[in-house]
């Protein structure tokens, strides 16, 4: 294996982690990568920091130091200073978790800014990428603003995961779901993602930027505000983008 050809591979097998859905097994079978190869290249990946095997699952995810690397990255990005002062100014309000994220594929949302207050919930890193975009409000909140064709095509691309006992996986109910957060304008979800949290997720807009995002809130079960968390972040929303 020549080293333009390895260096894609590894790439390949990085893209793959930053999703964080498929074994050491099938990403082996899915590249049709000889399997001594494979284990170089894992090998060198895993011990330089850029992915990780759990031991239990064998599920390849991003490793801590690119992780942190992505992470710091972020901190420079237009995304990351047009928001930071309304996470920080939503966090100390209501000592809950905020996150920017961006859908920048029908099926792909990235985390692209977040403010963790002391005792908040704690989230996936920025820079993370999800595709099981039915398990969170942010997901439904992006799949709710595509065509039914479109929808119908995330039904059959085998993305849709269950992360908890009350996890939404039926098509006819995720679209009535749909319906629901198009009539309404904004996601809000109970236990669906993990059974002890609760979701809001509501549109945002930046100013020069054609990207699709949303502002999306972690609750603890017993948060009892959540009409008004709902009324702020829509203001936040709105304030930000110059339309209150």
């Amino acid at each position: 294996m020549s080293k333009v050809p390895a260096l894609q591979r590894g790439l390949e097998i990085i893209q793959s982690a930053a999703g964080g859905n498929r074994t050491v097994t099938e990403l082996e079978s899915e590249l049709g990568i000889p399997k001594a190869s494979f284990g170089r290249l894992l090998r060198c990946l895993t011990e330089n920091g850029f992915v990780k095997i759990d031991r239990d699952t064998r599920k390849i995810t991003l490793g801590e130091d690119i992780i942190f690397k992505v992470m710091k990255a972020h901190e420079s990005s237009a995304v990351y200073i047009e928001t930071r002062n309304m996470l920080r100014r939503m966090a100390a309000q209501w000592l809950l978790t905020f996150v920017v994220h961006e859908c920048v594929q029908p099926f792909t949302v990235y985390w692209r800014a977040k403010e963790v207050p002391l005792n908040g919930i704690n989230t996936p890193a920025t820079g993370h990428v999800m595709t099981a975009l039915n398990i969170c409000a942010q997901g439904q909140l992006f799949l709710s603003q595509q065509p039914d064709s479109v929808i119908r095509d995330f039904f059959a691309s085998g993305l849709i995961r269950k992360a908890s006992e009350y996890t939404l996986t039926e098509a006819d109910r995720l679209m009535e779901r749909f319906s629901t957060i198009r009539s309404l304008g904004y996601a809000y979800q109970e236990k669906e993602n993990n059974s002890l949290m609760k979701q809001l997720a509501v549109p945002l807009r930046l100013r020069g930027s054609s990207g699709n995002y949303c502002l999306t809130c972690y609750m603890p079960l017993d948060f009892s505000e959540v009409n008004a968390l709902r009324d702020s972040m829509l203001f936040e929303a709105g304030r930000l983008t110059g339309v209150e």
